[in-house]
């Protein structure tokens, strides 16, 4: 594992390093401005804020894995906030109808949006663009004259202000921890039954540790005192950081565990490259398989079989591509040992 790394650094693909070497020096920086930076009650209060850029950067990930664009989410965050300000205070509507409803409209209004891209073809800027200004016309009708709404809900205020006990912070992360093991280990051992490259249980170990230390560092830090007077304890996980890390770990199983999540990265991986094998992956994807060869991949194989299927040239089972296809393939393959991986490319004989 650590050759590999250090090859892909030698070979200029450094991933996320500058992101981290980043908040490191941003880190320092500002902990030399201001000595309370690096505090527990200052870095819970930045995961608390970070919670809610987070939620909607999730959500906009799929939107770049297509190769797409969304420039309204802001305002569109914004409206559906401020249409739950005004359910509750101004309706006096429950809290979790409110919520509710204000999730259903955010939903409404990226099927809106999404029907313009995909049925009537317009560009997704063109369409976000649009969006990101009428929305926020609608966010000034919604609230009228009032301008601030003051939530006074216990549930919506909750949301963001209420702190787990210790133990159920712990509990959770230990838990996230163990699953992520677990899905790595049983991943690792499909791919060595069906003969493909897998990885060293050593590997598994060191990602599972730094996967520990990310997820029970933080825990650990929200489970201090963080109350300066030390009068009323302020410690624990806070319920945003907790929506956050849920909402990650189910998109990540959405975008690696599923169907519609291999269908993504196919058609992401050939956006505008239409002169290129994946793009072909792309018309399988949402066109009706022909011929027996089609048929038999759409048994065996699923959407793995129609993105590769897609990729080779007269069905003779080469893959030109490499890479990709082979990662896509290894990570929804595991019913036919049929497959044996040769090289940079993947072979594949049809049986």
């Amino acid at each position: 594992m650590l050759q590999q790394s250090l090859q892909r650094l030698a070979n200029g693909d450094i991933g996320s390093l500058p992101v981290l070497l980043g908040l490191v020096l941003i880190a320092v920086v500002f902990q030399i401005a201001n000595s309370n930076f690096l505090t527990p009650l200052n870095l819970t209060n930045l995961m608390v804020q970070i919670s809610s850029v987070g939620t909607i950067a999730v959500g906009v990930v799929l939107v770049l894995l297509i190769g797409e664009i969304d420039l309204s989410v802001g305002a569109v965050s914004g409206l559906c906030a401020g249409l739950m300000g005004v359910l509750s205070v101004k309706l006096g509507l429950p809290g979790v109808p409110t919520v509710l409803l204000s999730l259903l409209a955010g939903f409404l209004i990226g099927l809106f949006q999404g029907w313009w891209i995909t049925k009537l073809h317009v560009p997704s800027f063109v369409v976000t663009l649009a969006g990101y200004l009428g929305w926020q016309g609608a966010l000034v009708w919604v609230l009228c004259s009032t301008g601030i709404i003051n939530l006074n809900d216990l549930f919506i205020v909750g949301l963001a202000n209420t702190r787990l006990p210790v133990w159920l912070g712990w509990t959770i992360g230990a838990a996230a921890v163990a699953i992520f093991l677990l899905a790595s280990a049983g991943l690792q051992i499909r791919k060595s039954r069906q003969s493909l490259h897998s990885q060293s249980v050593l590997a598994v170990i060191l990602r599972g540790m730094v996967i520990a230390i990310v997820v029970l560092g933080p825990v650990a830090i929200m489970s201090v005192n963080r109350n300066p007077r030390g009068n009323v304890p302020g410690m624990g996980v806070p319920t945003a950081v907790v929506i956050l890390l849920a909402i990650i770990i189910a998109f990540n199983f959405l975008t690696k565990r599923t169907r519609y999540g291999r269908y993504v990265f196919a058609v992401g991986g050939g956006r505008n490259r239409r002169d290129e094998p994946v793009w072909r992956a792309r018309q399988h994807l949402v066109s009706p398989a022909r011929g027996p060869d089609h048929r038999r991949y759409r048994k065996r194989y699923g959407p793995a079989g129609l993105c590769l299927l897609g990729a080779v040239h007269d069905y003779r089972g080469r893959i030109v591509g490499g890479g990709y296809y082979r990662r896509v393939f290894e990570s929804t393959a595991g019913t036919d040992r049929s497959v044996s991986p040769k090289g940079g490319n993947t072979e594949i004989r049809l049986t």
